[in-house]
This record gives structure tokens, C-alpha cells and sequence, in this order.
């Protein structure tokens, strides 16, 4: 069975033997028990141990992402509102005195994003994680045609499926 690697998690939920490898090292399972019980559900030690190393590089690249958009995106703020402030005054001083406009808002918004964002990498990485594998194996179910009940509007009480 060659099954091709994975890029991110959502991808590697698709496959079982990778939603499996991924819950298991979520939830604190080592290593070895996780290739244990690859091969029990009948893939060879060396497939196992491929799914269960490339599982841990997604799980740690996840661990590492978590927050960094709202990191990157306050320093975005930050960077933008004083190099406006800056271009205004100069513009301001340039035409002898006058108004300028200090974007204090921008540099506000881009300080409390950071401080989200760092928040968001020390709290449970484990869970938000957790929660990123949950979601795309519910995703790949789904895509998968799994057939959920619908209200049959006609009869009522009665489930088509």
C-alpha cells in the first residue's frame, strides 16, 4: 500500500492510517505504541513507521503555526499605522506646519493582535490541534458520502436515508 504523503492535516485526515497515527500522538500516545497499532490494523512495520513520522512532522508543524497569522498580521498593523503617522508629518512639516494624522487605531488594533496571537501559542496547543484533526476528519467523512438522516417532510417521525 503507497499511499502519497500528506502536506498539511487536513490532506493526511483522509487517509486512516494517518487520522489514526494523528489522534493517537494528539492525545500523548508514543511513538512506538502508535506503530504498534498500525501494524496490528495490517500495514508493514516500515509503511507504519513512515505514517507515524510523517504524522509527527505535521503535528509539530501545526504546533508552530498556531497563532502566527495573528502574530504576523499586528506587526502588519503595527508597521503600517507608524509609517503612516510618519508620512503624514513629514508631508505636514514638508509644506511648513500644518495637520497630520497619527494612526494610533492601526497601531492599537496590530498591539492587541499580537498579544491574541502569542495567547493562542501559550495556551493548549494540544486541544487547538486536537480540534484542527477533529474538524478535517468530519470534513473528509463528509466528503466521503457518508449518508446522514433527513426529516421526511410527508410522514412525520419518519427518517429517509
Amino acid at each position: 500500500m503507497q499511499t502519497p504523503l500528506p502536506h498539511n492535516i487536513k490532506e493526511a485526515c483522509q487517509n486512516a492510517s494517518y487520522a489514526n497515527a494523528l489522534t493517537q500522538l494528539v492525545e500523548g500516545a508514543s511513538k512506538d505504541s502508535v506503530v504498534e497499532d498500525l501494524v496490528n490494523e495490517g500495514l508493514s512495520k516500515d509503511e507504519a513507521i513512515c505514517v507515524v513520522e510523517q504524522s509527527t512532522r505535521l503535528f509539530n508543524e501545526a504546533k508552530r503555526n498556531v497563532g502566527s497569522s495573528e502574530i504576523y498580521g499586528g506587526i502588519s498593523f503595527v508597521v503600517l499605522g507608524i509609517a503612516a503617522s510618519v508620512a503624514t508629518y513629514l508631508m505636514a512639516v514638508e509644506n511648513g506646519g500644518g495637520i497630520f494624522i497619527v494612526w494610533h487605531g492601526a497601531v492599537l488594533y496590530g498591539g492587541i493582535s499580537i498579544a491574541r496571537g502569542v495567547r493562542l501559542r501559550k495556551t493548549n496547543i494540544r486541544g487547538i490541534v486536537r480540534n484542527q484533526i477533529y474538524s478535517a476528519k468530519e470534513a473528509a467523512q463528509a466528503g466521503q458520502g457518508e449518508q446522514h438522516p433527513q426529516k421526511n417532510t410527508k410522514n412525520r417521525g419518519q427518517y429517509d436515508y
